[in-house]
């Protein structure tokens, strides 16, 4: 009977991780360790292996596979509307506040920082596009999404969902915002045309700046507490003051409050403070 893998210790994977980091440059040094070594563990499992001095080998061989365990580490859950009540308040509290003080001349700089598969990204451009169709403003939307996993961008900007999609998405905003082809949803151009996706890794790329809304889901409750407190701060310098930060629920600044207010506690909606009064804190 074959044993299951022992998930490697935390000096074990070392050397996994450095040679991760040299061939593909990503490094995972300040991930949850927890996190790595159970991903680790399964593709080990996968090919038989119980000792991490022979995957490393075994990694070295097969260039191929440095690839397929970069995909195992990559954090890529999301879907459409994920914490639907969260999605409401941006639509029905933070919209009306962000559009208060734009003409049709300016536009929305939006964030999605970790965006996986774009779900996200589209839920987003969807709120946008319903206010401005309620309110009947054509103001310019501008949503930049980003993240590591180069597959994850191409699939994207694509596009195209399964049918259980329809377990997230109303009827009504199927078919007012997706077109049905077959056993997929294709999002349609006009929401499309609101997101550009681009491949970033957010622990070293350039943020982007002057932005209305960050959302960054998901992402920083796999990463170690250090590296947390780093992207905060960064975060907060991507935000136009008075902007919005939109977190997961399992998520918080921390103990970043004298850059950040809370707008909803609850669904973990924060709003940037003035440059000023941030400065005061010290990192």
């Amino acid at each position: 009977m074959q044993h299951p893998t022992r998930p490697p210790l935390k000096s074990d994977i070392q050397h996994i991780l450095f040679l991760l980091r040299n061939a593909t440059g990503n490094d995972f040094s300040q991930y949850k360790k927890p996190l790595l070594r159970r991903r680790i563990a399964r593709r080990m499992a996968m090919h038989n292996i119980n000792d991490t001095d022979a995957y490393t080998k075994f990694l070295n061989a097969h260039p191929g596979e440095i690839q397929l365990l970069l995909g195992e580490l990559l954090i890529n859950v999301t879907s459409f509307f994920r914490d639907p009540d969260a999605f409401q308040t941006i639509k029905n509290e933070i919209l009306p506040l962000l559009f208060k003080n734009k003409g049709e001349v300016d536009f929305f700089r939006v964030w999605i920082a970790g965006c996986a598969s774009g779900e996200e990204a589209y839920s987003i451009a969807i709120l946008f596009r319903e206010y401005m169709d309620l309110t009947h403003n054509e103001s310019k939307v501008s949503i930049h999404a980003t993240d590591l996993d180069e597959n994850s961008i191409t699939a994207a900007s694509a596009g195209v969902y399964e049918a259980n999609i329809k377990e997230y998405v109303s009827q009504e905003r199927l078919t007012r915002y997706f077109v049905k082809n077959e056993d997929h949803y294709c999002v349609k151009k006009n929401i499309r045309d609101m997101v550009v996706f681009e491949v970033q890794n957010i622990l070293n790329g350039t943020p982007l700046t002057k932005q209305d809304l960050l959302c960054c889901r998901n992402v920083m409750i796999y990463l170690e507490p250090e590296l947390q407190n780093r992207l905060i701060p960064m975060f907060h310098r991507a935000l136009k003051p008075g902007g919005f930060f939109f977190l997961s629920p399992a998520e918080s600044i921390g103990n970043h409050t004298q850059r950040f207010s809370v707008f909803n506690r609850k669904h973990k909606l924060y709003q940037a403070l003035s440059t000023a009064i941030a400065s005061t804190e010290h990192s």
